[in-house]
């Protein structure tokens, strides 16, 4: 098999590999089965995702972080105007929400502070690993406050980080026990901010935060299997991905923004690694993949430079605490 790396999104109907929960019920929706489908499984991204949200009130994405055309693909959604009817919200996981109230003045276009905007992803705890502020975020949410700024149906963001303190960390040790809670919070947070409100939302994190199938050695859960075992509700789950074991040459008509379900033998029996779980088939991890384009065509956001040695100084204290250099 020629080996091609692609990046995909691939959406999960969720259920699980750990039998505690019957998961069974939440498999295969019909929810798409009238759509225009061009062969053997596959669909218009947008539109699967469209159709999705007529039933679902989630809709998760796992994403390959630092991607254009990620972000462009999210971008894509929030400016159809269908979308922006259906959907109420977008949770995403690089915003530290210590700052949920600038981040909502922001999108309403109620201040232009992008100073504090940037403190979403520079005081995240993910801080420690970048070298330059996260342009993709920082594209999207500009992208959502002219949206919002135009339309009567506006779209909230809601900043899925536990409320980070960079100055009480103090040690190795504050940060792990901090880095513990993050799945938990994500899932409490979608259930408090948008289940238990009647809402409908977008989900968007890291891909390996978000799988249907939680294997029997995993005793924490992942922020889906969480949501799913509180609200008993079924979800509809996409993840960015990178991988090179996809048998793109046995799929010559898949065009850039089309998805193809798990449920076509040539993906769904495929057991791949990271950000999957090498010892399960992806039809029991997702239900679907969304291409979007091959690996050596993939364009990655811009490194927009901190200039700012007071903001650099602490990001070097905060590395030294993990003695990242």
């Amino acid at each position: 098999m020629k080996r091609t790396t692609i990046i995909v999104l691939w959406i999960i109907i969720l259920s699980n590999c750990k039998q505690d929960i019957d998961f069974q019920k939440f498999n295969n929706p019909k929810v798409w089965e009238n759509s225009k489908t061009t062969t053997n499984s596959i669909y218009d991204g947008v539109e699967y995702i469209l159709r999705g949200f007529e039933q679902f009130d989630i809709i998760a994405i796992g994403e390959s972080h630092g991607i254009k055309d990620v972000t462009d693909f999210y971008i894509e959604l929030v400016k159809n105007e269908n979308f922006r009817i259906k959907v109420d919200a977008v949770v995403f996981e690089l915003g530290n929400s210590l700052y949920q109230g600038e981040l909502d003045n922001y999108i309403l276009g109620n201040n232009n502070d992008t100073l504090k905007i940037k403190k979403l992803w520079r005081d995240h705890s993910s801080s420690i690993l970048q070298s330059s502020d996260r342009t993709g975020v920082s594209r999207f949410l500009k992208e959502v406050r002219k949206i919002n700024l135009a339309s009567e149906n506006k779209i909230r963001i809601l900043a899925a980080e536990p409320p980070l303190e960079w100055a009480k960390i103090k040690s190795s040790e504050d940060l792990f026990e901090f880095l513990g809670q993050r799945d938990q919070f994500y899932g409490d947070l979608v259930i408090t901010e948008v289940l238990n409100k009647k809402k409908k939302a977008l989900l968007i994190m890291g891909s390996g935060h978000f799988n249907k199938c939680k294997p029997p050695h995993q005793m924490i859960d992942n922020p889906i299997s969480s949501i799913l075992r509180a609200t008993d509700k079924n979800l509809v789950l996409i993840t960015t991905m990178t991988t090179d074991e996809f048998p793109f040459d046995q799929l010559p008509n898949l065009k850039k923004g089309e998805l193809i379900e798990t449920i076509n033998p040539i993906v769904g029996e495929l057991k791949i690694g990271a950000p999957f779980l090498k010892d399960y088939p992806l039809k029991v991890q997702t239900d679907a993949l969304l291409y979007l384009g091959d690996m050596k065509n993939i364009e990655y956001e811009g490194h927009t430079p901190f200039n700012d040695h007071v903001y650099e100084n602490e990001l070097n204290r905060r590395k030294e605490l993990i003695k990242i250099k």
